[in-house]
């Protein structure tokens, strides 16, 4: 349950302190524990929550009973949060994520943005711009015109 006293109500993205003070350094635990949450809309208590997979265990899916314990457990005691569903567990093998080489030249990112903004849907991130503040601000123009 979200603990809007503590959070907030609106959207939010939050650093853990307990695993996110190693962030972006050789100490950063790689032990499944949760070190960022981000709740995308004020209206719902879904949220995202990212932590470095733990080595010791398993690849998906046969790891994922386990991998959602340590999760929810780190929710728990990290942030007094309750998780009462568990709606998906991810690996990834690479982050920042990264495009193939062969989805590349296949024409990816030509189709992501003939993609980009249809339904009220916009594309963001490192995959598409590479890092930095300016890749996410790239949309924004589009968002508003489409928006407001």
């Amino acid at each position: 349950s979200w603990d809007a006293a503590r959070f907030g109500t609106d959207a939010a993205a939050f650093i853990l302190t307990g695993q996110g003070k190693h962030l972006a350094t050789h100490d950063m635990p790689r032990n499944g524990k949760v070190y960022a949450l981000s709740k995308a809309y004020a209206d719902s208590d879904v949220v995202c929550a990212l932590a470095y997979k733990d080595p010791a265990l398993p690849a998906l899916p046969e790891a994922r009973e386990a991998k959602e314990n340590v999760l929810i457990e780190s929710m728990r005691t990290d942030a007094d949060l309750e998780v009462t569903t568990v709606i998906g567990v991810w690996d990834f093998a690479v982050w920042p994520t990264q495009v193939p080489a062969a989805a590349e030249k296949a024409g990816w990112y030509t189709k992501v943005k003939e993609l980009q903004g249809k339904d009220g849907i916009f594309f963001l991130g490192e995959h598409l711009f590479s890092a930095g503040v300016q890749s996410p601000a790239d949309c924004v123009p589009e968002f508003c015109e489409a928006h407001f």
